[in-house]
């Protein structure tokens, strides 16, 4: 059974193609701890409930973290207690833990599911301190090349982080990933809170496609997916996290399903893609399997079908028709 996997992009510049040249839908979901909290039965039960609702893509991180995001803790082993890296050296990955990686990852090939993993959360590079030029693109080729054939796997750079005095670690990691892998995957950035990878590293050869955040700013994502749509040069967008169904810490009220499809729809008609997130899932929570079928996560398959009954990768958004009052609240 041939399933669709994002390998490059279009011509123009605007969409992902497959190993066959055709479009490439990217409906995200967020399961940060996939690869690390969840256990292997567990991580199935997820990813078989996102490829049937309609999912096309997990987004997922390797070095993880304990505790909350404003009291990390450490590196987060994974379900069998392997940590990603001996002595918290990035140059000195451990291979026990990346056979579970290699379970998930081949499993998700089954369900068509394709998996965009981050190598590392930002802070262990700007807070941390953990990475250097040096052992960054050791870390990077040493990944590409043990994935070099998965046919589902996209790389995202970054982790919720500003780059800023950091560019020459992050510019390793992506030339390591591309060196390792020979260019068979494609690569993004994943900034912090109203940032777009396009900010810092729109000029590198290892930026494939622009990754956006705007958290708690969601009424932000129509002209912020559009700004880098229109962009030089041309790259695919993604809003690649937004504000999480069930979350707490948003001033303009909960999020719900109602908000959770503003985001995919404004997102999509400003010319990117989009990225969902349950707020109990990312955090696995004890109750986090109780939240797969959300109504928010259910109208996301709704959504895709809705797109997928026209050409969806021939509409370019024109921002022409309405000439003024446009405006993002």
């Amino acid at each position: 059974m041939f399933h669709s996997f994002p390998t490059h992009i279009s011509p123009d510049g605007r969409n992902f193609l497959d190993a066959q040249g055709q479009p490439f839908f990217w409906l995200g979901d967020t399961a940060w701890s996939l690869l690390t909290r969840y256990t292997p039965e567990e991580a199935k039960i997820y990813l078989e409930n996102r490829a049937r609702r309609g999912f096309t893509v997990i987004q997922c991180v390797v070095a993880w973290f304990e505790g909350s995001q404003k009291d990390m803790k450490g590196i987060t082993a994974n379900s069998a207690g392997e940590f990603p890296w001996f002595e918290g050296d990035p140059a000195q990955p451990n291979p026990r833990f990346f056979t579970q990686v290699d379970a998930l990852l081949a499993y998700a090939e089954q369900l068509g599911l394709t998996l965009a993993v981050l190598p590392t959360w930002g802070n262990y590079v700007t807070d941390e301190m953990l990475f250097t030029p040096e052992n960054a693109q050791a870390y990077g080729r040493w990944l590409g090349e043990r994935y070099r054939n998965a046919p589902n796997l996209v790389w995202i750079n970054g982790g919720d982080c500003l780059p800023h005095d950091f560019e020459s670690v992050f510019d390793a990691l992506g030339e390591g990933l591309r060196e390792g892998d020979n260019g068979k995957h494609l690569i993004t950035f994943h900034p912090c809170h109203l940032h777009s990878s396009s900010q810092y590293f729109n000029n590198r050869a290892w930026l494939d496609f622009h990754l956006i955040q705007v958290w708690t700013d969601w009424h932000k994502v129509y002209p912020s997916v559009l700004a880098d749509a229109l962009t030089p040069p041309r790259r695919p967008v993604v809003l690649g996290e937004g504000a999480y169904e069930n979350g707490p810490e948003y001033p303009r009220g909960p999020i719900t399903p109602l908000v959770v499809r503003r985001q995919a729809w404004w997102a999509f008609m400003a010319g990117g893609y989009y990225t969902y997130g349950q707020n109990h899932i990312w955090r696995a929570f004890l109750n986090w399997l109780d939240m797969l079928d959300t109504t928010g996560a259910v109208q996301m398959g709704v959504f895709r079908q809705t797109v997928e009954l026209v050409p969806w990768w021939e509409r370019i958004p024109d921002q022409s028709i309405i000439e003024e009052g446009v405006g993002d609240g």
